[in-house]
């Protein structure tokens, strides 16, 4: 018995036995389902274009950022921060001016399969904003030059 202990086979086959058992137990955990909270995700809007064409403009966003929990396999949640994920508003639907429904929608990096991934919790769960008529205004300008040319 001494003789196997003393073995450097027999160390290298336990040691390969244990790394396989390992490497199982964290694959197997590697799809499991976890919740991540996400703080200060960033609001986009879109679509702001459509409305300047239709002499409309985004006025009085309640806020710049919103919190978000999701839900998904861990091999997806943990390569994400709050840089990546978007909340976004598109605006480019409305055709006048007043109050808009506050929606937004939570959107992912390509890198991530947004299928597997589940939005648990939005903070807050509306943005308000208001969108109004864009008015504008012409001044005229003058100018008086006071001086003579340089030599």
């Amino acid at each position: 018995m001494k003789r196997i202990s003393e073995s450097n086979i027999f160390w290298l086959i336990l040691s390969l036995l244990a790394s396989f058992a390992i490497w199982i137990y964290v694959a197997s955990e590697e799809n499991d389902d976890i919740n991540v909270h996400f703080r200060g995700v960033g609001i986009n809007m879109t679509g702001e274009e459509n409305l300047k064409n239709k002499n409309l403009v985004v006025l009085d966003l309640d806020t710049n950022t919103v919190d978000i929990e999701v839900k998904g396999p861990r091999k997806e949640i943990g390569i994400l921060d709050e840089d990546d994920l978007q909340a976004v508003i598109d605006v480019s639907k409305y055709t006048r001016a007043g109050s808009a429904p506050p929606t937004y929608t939570v959107v992912f990096p390509n890198s991530v399969d947004s299928s597997d991934i589940t939005v648990v919790k939005k903070s807050p769960e509306t943005v308000n904003f208001t969108i109004s008529e864009m008015v504008t205004k012409s001044i005229p300008v003058r100018g008086s030059f006071d001086g003579s040319v340089s030599e």
